[in-house]
């Protein structure tokens, strides 16, 4: 069975990603190698699996980190670079940043209803054409690929019904349903899984964790790349332990960055007094206990290369 995925991307980054460690998340090793072996009916044969990325880019208007914009393009930049264009698309919609009039939450009494309550000035955020994009995208896939078999959709998005019933009556391809929450959070809307052949209610963190891009990106893996592409720092589950290791090692590497990143996707030795590191420290930076692991061989390595 061809099979397509389709990504709701706001929707796999406030159910899954936000405030966490795994937003450098390669999202074809995810289905790919995870999510889909461990969901799919037992006699669904997947022969060939791609990907359909539906985002936007943030408004530089609202982000509330000066690096966010930056940052959001290295991870588009790095998925495209690791995946060729017949396994990874990203389709993007856009923000709408507007000034609107409307109802503010009543203070003292906050279930008054919005007609009894003052209207105020505000700034409307909007994300635009996401789930438009990946209606038509679907729709339009099923109805032109004769070889297109299951279609998955990554989202639990309600304005979706309507696409996933057309698809569900033409009769041309199975449908899956993943919703991109924490396990236990919420449930499928039954106004998608109705139509789904197969759903599955939450993406396990363990699945996150195993499914990272690589923290740099060099031209080895694309040839038209200028310069590697790197997972910025802030989205290490640590950063702040990750600026106390880059603070000691700097010193006694030269002040070279590379030079400490190589340190860290180093194996270490057992060493009496340090504790064991049972994984290389990079993998190590997203748990504050095991990050602490790390910082404190680095405090010991820093002094064997002073006293050296």
């Amino acid at each position: 069975m061809k099979t397509r995925i389709y990504v709701d991307g706001y929707n796999l980054y406030y159910g899954c990603l936000k405030q966490t460690p795994y937003k450098w998340l390669d999202l074809v090793k995810l289905f790919e190698d995870h999510i889909l072996p461990s969901s799919i009916p037992k006699d669904y044969d997947v022969t060939s699996l791609d990907v359909k990325y539906f985002t936007a880019e943030i408004s530089s208007k609202a982000a509330l980190d000066d690096n966010s914009v930056k940052d959001q393009q290295s991870y588009h930049r790095a998925l495209t670079a690791v995946h060729p264009d017949s396994k990874f698309n990203i389709i993007k919609g856009y923000f709408a940043v507007s000034d609107a009039y409307a109802f503010l939450i009543d203070s003292v009494d906050p279930k008054k209803e919005p007609k009894h309550c003052e209207k105020v000035n505000v700034w409307k955020l909007e994300e635009k054409q996401t789930d438009v994009n990946m209606a038509v995208e679907a729709i339009y896939d099923v109805l032109t690929d004769d070889e297109l078999k299951h279609v998955v959709f990554v989202t639990n998005d309600t304005d979706l019904a309507l696409s996933l019933h057309k698809i569900k009556i033409s009769g041309r391809a199975k449908i899956g349903l993943i919703v991109p929450t924490k396990e236990t959070v919420r449930r499928a809307s039954d106004m998608l899984s109705q139509h789904a052949d197969w759903t599955r209610d939450h993406i396990l963190n363990d699945e996150l964790k195993r499914s990272y891009l690589p923290r740099s990106i060099s031209e080895s893996v694309r040839q038209n790349l200028r310069k590697p592409i790197i997972k910025p720092d802030s989205w290490f589950g640590q950063p702040d332990i990750i600026k106390q290791i880059f603070a000691i090692l700097l010193p006694v590497l030269n002040g070279k960055r590379n030079k400490c990143w190589r340190w860290l996707e180093t194996e270490k030795p057992e060493i009496a007094g340090l504790p064991t590191l049972h994984s290389f420290p990079i993998e190590m930076l997203d748990e504050e206990h095991d990050a602490r692991k790390v910082l404190q061989h680095a405090v010991a390595y820093a002094k064997f290369k002073q006293e050296k």
